[in-house]
């Protein structure tokens, strides 16, 4: 006998909640990838680090999506982020950005972007971050 949400325990009250919250997350993946795919057609899309971070720089990004546990460490030399050596730190180098994946995003969302994080690997062919963009 099921009672009221308030009554049940909330492993339970999870347990009832589970397939839709599965589903909910279902829908939000196919609406990013078809946001991404529609993207790539309309040759609005950018694809790695350095090409969102210009767009986003640019204030064109509409939809970013980035694997969740995604960080990279880079420098910034004439307006393109490069890859460095692991251990690599701001203090060696004013130009070092050891959270760029952070300040991308912010930067993203500061520009009215949606930023969706998707599963690890889900963008491994396009750099671990992906954007559509407006224009």
């Amino acid at each position: 006998a099921k009672g009221a949400p308030a009554d049940l325990p909330p492993a339970d009250v999870l347990d009832e909640l589970r397939p839709a919250l599965e589903e909910g997350a279902r829908q939000a993946t196919a609406d990013v990838e078809r946001r991404l795919d529609n993207a790539r057609s309309a040759r609005t899309f950018a694809g790695g680090l350095d090409e969102v971070w210009a767009a986003v720089r640019e204030g064109r990004v509409g939809l970013i999506a980035v694997e969740e546990h995604f960080q990279a460490t880079v420098r910034v030399t004439d307006g393109h982020l490069e890859p460095v050596a692991e251990g690599t730190t701001a203090a060696a180098d004013p130009e070092i950005r050891e959270d760029v994946v952070d300040e991308l995003i912010e930067a993203a969302l500061d520009g009215g972007a949606d930023v969706v994080f998707v599963e690890d690997d889900s963008l491994a062919g396009h750099g671990r971050i992906a954007a559509a963009l407006r224009f």
